[in-house]
């Protein structure tokens, strides 16, 4: 990609340019052209894992084009135009460096750069010494034997290893001379290219260089599990210039097992296979000594397949890479070893941009972060790159560089979307540890309007926290049977059995999965609770007065003493073995409150008027400083507006299936804008009322919308949708197949829907709809639910699976009015029983693919549930209404939230393109 080469090149090409110009050159004449041109070739560029060489021709023909610029500029002067060709050849002899693990990838490689500097009166280029096999993952610096500490037990006689060094010093220094005449030679005869073959064949199989090799051979083959007696490399490093003993040690087994597994797992030495890239004549390491630019697209190979095809190797990775931690992928070791194979960190990949928010991405943010690698970042998000491939990725640009770093989010994945993407500077220090939540310039602009016009909620609250954390909810969380003033019967989730315990121990639970926007706080869960309030301070009643005044709440606790006493560590120990780690009775609990889960797709805010509602830690109580029931609701209808939902989508932590995270911190900062009506309300808001009402403030219009919305919502909850209490029970009528005339939609033996457990072992029905083409015609979509090889080319979600876009499955034509009726609504409830409700199964088998299983549900007899079906219709109906009431609201309360924080119409826009209309 030539973005990738320019963002990663062209800078290079700039210093040089300004460098020369400091010097004096001036640009368009002979004696700036040469340096230039010589500066140029002394870039070097690594792609090492080149494939076919894409990126590795982009590189030679952007230099090039560079260099020609410059050549253009002064071919008056010179009187004659420069070869491009030979410009050509010279960058790919010089500049160029690629690496792949697949032999034939490096013949095509060479082919793509034979092909990009092929001139009709010149042989093809000799590029052996620069494109070469092998696993740039895995190999060792010579070095690093040098460091060891000597565990020699000899007598004194064997070289030190300090002593090696200078062997190896003395060797380099050899090969970099002749390493001099070989890239002396001109390349452009076919004498040039046999010479060079001649010269680099002497490099390769230099007898010192090869014994350097088997060194670093034996030092990686020990992280592959190799055992090694002790002195082994004293022992090579005295037989380096001693052909007598260097054969004794190639005879022994820990020596040939080395090469024998630098041979299988590919070993790459990289300053033994590029010597000019890291020592200089004589020997001695570079200043600048690395590759200028590494670029690429790395393979995405997750851990646990790697596990699975080479296990060596993963084995190898765990020990060798501190990066290579919980579910990484391998990209991630690329990331690191290009870093450290440049003299200042310049790379620039195509990578997965999952590892953005996912937790197997968290090591490779550490390393970024933690070495201020970050220089640009350029989102592609929906946007697909590879053509046929789901893969949603990101360029990844690094550089040591400091504190701060661009990113963009392009509109398309094209070279127009990338340069046209509006950058947006983002400090270090405002990434979450957690997960990066990065947005662009024109959303970061909308959140930094969005807090100027609002106070953080926790600036306007006395209490804002998570829920009860009990340690054990299968027995101190349970389901109510029934409740009177004394007792209440409860459902124990650990055993299944009933206990009666004391009322006032047990309190209503809310969890947050439960929790509605706008909906209601009647609990049909409990929370045993053994707290009182003492002196101000909620703390666990005392273990006596339990057993004497609470015996039942007691007795049932008793039961299960040596599982509660098991509970916590550290700072999550429990203050009593019966005891909750986190309880607020009286700040959190038992004051009315604005409530939300932790876990949403959209604000989920409702409001606890009553004061009663206790919280798990799966949900969030804030208590405001105001707090009056008219300011509880205006709080309800901001923080239910599409602009809440805006900062939280872009702040907030990311989990699978693009669900935000709610945290305290980020929670706290949401900011609310003080427009709170000053009075209590006098009567009930209608939604007719408030519609029509705009003379009233837009805090008094807010806190009656959500009050609107509150009572809409209850009124939608009270209505029964649930079909099978309409027509349980029925006698089973005809098969989709026979209902009416049945024919498969265009194109669906092409689908997932068509696949059975041969092509795709966990596949099953998502989720069906139903679409009514006319009054006789019933059209079934459904989406295909399975486990993709690589999660991180997909959403996923919590159990790893992704679904596809709704697919036309049926296609039922001539049927009456109430068979269309009864297929609408009676498919989708018996794909969601599942089980062998109605014939239905959700998963595949060898013989039957999803849309066999949809063939097989079988209907219940139209003319038995027609009555019943109508009033479930009628039911429908009004629960329609009463959604597009509760839409006008919501749209209602944005627009006034809109006006309180000034935005304007393209700022609006922006937010409802975010999330509006997701």
């Amino acid at each position: 990609m030539t973005y990738i080469v320019e963002e990663t090149v062209g800078p290079l090409v700039e210093e040089i340019r300004e460098d020369l110009i400091d010097q004096g050159f001036k640009p368009g004449t002979q004696e700036y052209i040469g340096p230039f041109f010589r500066r140029v070739t002394d870039l070097r560029i690594l792609d090492p894992a080149m494939g076919s060489g894409h990126f590795l021709t982009k590189a030679t023909g952007y230099l090039s084009e560079q260099v020609m610029a410059e050549v253009r500029e002064a071919e008056t002067e010179f009187g004659v135009a420069f070869d491009e060709q030979h410009i050509r050849r010279e960058i790919a002899k010089e500049c160029i460096y690629g690496v792949d693990l697949n032999g034939m990838a490096v013949e095509l490689a060479k082919l793509s750069m034979w092909l990009e500097t092929l001139a009709a009166d010149r042989p093809l280029a000799f590029l052996d010494h620069h494109f070469k096999q092998g696993n740039s993952l895995v190999g060792s610096d010579i070095e690093d034997i040098e460091e060891l500490e000597s565990d020699a037990n000899g007598d004194g006689e064997q070289a030190s290893l300090a002593e090696f060094g200078a062997t190896r010093e003395g060797t380099i220094e050899r090969l970099m001379d002749i390493y001099s005449e070989f890239l002396d030679i001109e390349n452009e005869t076919v004498e040039d290219v046999r010479e060079m073959k001649r010269k680099y064949a002497e490099i390769e199989q230099d007898e010192l260089r090869r014994r350097l090799v088997a060194m670093a051979n034996v030092h990686t083959a020990e992280r592959f599990g190799l055992d090694v007696p002790s002195g082994v490399y004293e022992r090579m490093a005295k037989a380096l210039e001693d052909d007598e003993e260097w054969m004794a040690v190639k005879n022994t087994d820990w020596f040939r097992s080395a090469q024998a597994t630098a041979g299988e797992q590919d070993f790459f030495h990289w300053k033994l296979a590029f010597p000019e890239v890291f020592y200089r004549e004589g020997g001695t390491t570079r200043e600048d000594a690395g590759f200028d630019a590494v670029i690429g697209n790395p393979p995405y190979v997750k851990i646990q397949n790697l596990r699975r095809s080479v296990p060596q190797f993963a084995d190898y990775a765990l020990q060798t890479f501190d990066i290579a931690t919980g579910r990484f992928d391998i990209y991630a070791l690329f990331v690191k070893v290009g870093t450290e194979l440049t003299a200042d960190g310049r790379l620039s990949y195509i990578l997965p941009n999952k590892f953005f928010e996912s937790g197997a991405g968290q090591p490779l943010r550490q390393y970024l972060v933690s070495n201020q690698l970050l220089r640009e970042i350029v989102d592609f998000g929906r946007h697909q790159v590879f053509e046929g491939v789901t893969t949603y990725t990101c360029i990844l640009s690094l550089q040591s560089r400091g504190q701060a770093f661009e990113y963009a989010e392009a509109s398309e994945a094209s070279e127009v979307g990338l340069n046209q993407a509006p950058r947006a500077e983002i400090k270090l220090d405002d990434l979450d540890d957690e997960k990066w939540a990065l947005t662009g310039p024109r959303e970061r602009n909308v959140l930094d309007k969005l807090r100027e016009g609002g106070t953080p909620i926790k600036e306007q609250s006395q209490y804002l926290s998570e829920g009860i954390v009990s340690g054990d909810n299968k027995v101190l969380f349970v389901e109510i049977i029934e409740r009177n003033k004394e007792t209440v019967k409860i459902e124990c989730a650990l055993d299944g059995a009933q206990y009666e315990l004391e009322s006032e121990i047990v309190r209503p639970l809310l969890r947050g999965d439960v929790i509605e926007r706008f909906g209601s706080t009647q609990a049909q869960e409990a929370v045993v609770y053994p707290h009182e309030t003492h002196r101000g301070e909620t703390r666990p009643i005392p273990e006596n007065k339990l057993q004497n005044e609470y015996p039942l709440t007691f007795e049932y606790l008793t039961e299960f003493k040596e599982r509660l006493a098991d509970r916590g560590t550290g700072d999550m120990r429990y203050r009593e073995w019966y005891a909750l780690y986190r309880s607020r009775e009286k700040q959190l609990f038992e004051a009315p409150k604005v409530i939300t889960p932790d876990v949403c797709q959209r604000c989920e805010f409702t409001v606890d008027h009553s004061g009663t509602t206790f919280l798990p830690d799966t949900a969030y109580g804030i208590v405001p400083e105001r707090n009056e029931e008219r300011h509880r609701e205006y709080l309800l209808a901001v923080l239910n507006s599409a602009p809440m939902w805006f900062f939280v989508y872009h702040t907030s932590s990311v989990l699978r299936g693009d669900f935000r995270r709610f945290k305290t911190s980020y929670l706290s900062p949401l900011p609310v804008p003080d427009s709170s009506p000053a009075t209590e309300r006098e009567t009930e808001p209608t939604f007719e009322n408030v519609i029509k009402d705009k003379e009233m403030s837009p805090g008094e219009r807010l806190s009656d919308l959500a009050c609107v919305a509150l009572n809409l919502s209850e009124r939608r909850d009270d209505l029964n949708l649930a079909l099978l209490d309409y027509i349980q029970p029925y006698s089973e009528g005809p098969s989709l197949t026979d209902i009416g005339i049945y024919q498969p939609p265009e194109g669906v033996g092409d689908t997932k829907l068509a696949a059975t457990k041969e092509e795709y072992g966990n596949i099953r029905i998502g989720t069906v709809t139903c679409e009514r083409e006319d009054q006789s015609t019933v059209i079934i979509h459904a989406t295909a639910r399975y486990k993709p090889d690589d999660e991180d080319a997909y959403e996923t979600d919590q159990w790893g699976y992704t679904e596809t876009e709704p697919m036309p499955a049926m296609r039922l034509t001539d049927l009456s009015e109430i068979k269309a009726d009864l297929v609408e609504a009676f498919v989708p409830v018996a794909v969601k029983e599942a089980g062998g409700f109605a014939g239905f199964r959700e998963t595949t088998t060898k013989t039957n693919s999803l849309v066999d299983r949809l063939e097989a549900i079988t209907l219940p007899d139209p003319d038995d549930v027609a009555d019943d079906l109508k009033r479930y219709r009628e039911a429908i109906e009004r629960a329609e209404e009463l959604d597009g009431k509760i839409q006008r609201t919501d749209d209602l309360i944005n627009q006034i939230v809109y006006d309180l924080y000034g935005l304007t119409d393209e700022e609006i826009e922006i937010v409802e393109e975010a999330v509006v209309n997701e």
